[in-house]
């Protein structure tokens, strides 16, 4: 089981192959999960599509390791 608060930031750390992106893949709309179920505010819910997780207020942001060459380090960052 886990619980977020509204208008938390999260960040999702564990070892190789732990299963990390596959929960943020569901959660975000990208893959359909195989069997459990999600709550959000006490009721279950059907994410399907990343617009349907938009609209339960779940966005994933994804990392990218570049730069953009004609920004400074802080831009680049921020």
């Amino acid at each position: 089981t886990l619980a977020f608060k509204r208008g938390e930031a999260l960040g999702l750390v564990g070892d190789n192959g732990a299963g990390k992106s596959t929960l943020i893949n569901i959660l975000s709309g990208v893959h359909r999960a195989d069997k459990g179920e999600i709550k959000v505010e006490g009721r279950e819910v059907s994410i399907a599509t990343p617009r349907d997780a938009m609209d339960l207020g779940i966005e994933t942001i994804y990392q990218y390791n570049s730069m953009v060459p004609t920004m400074s380090i802080a831009r680049n960052l921020f």
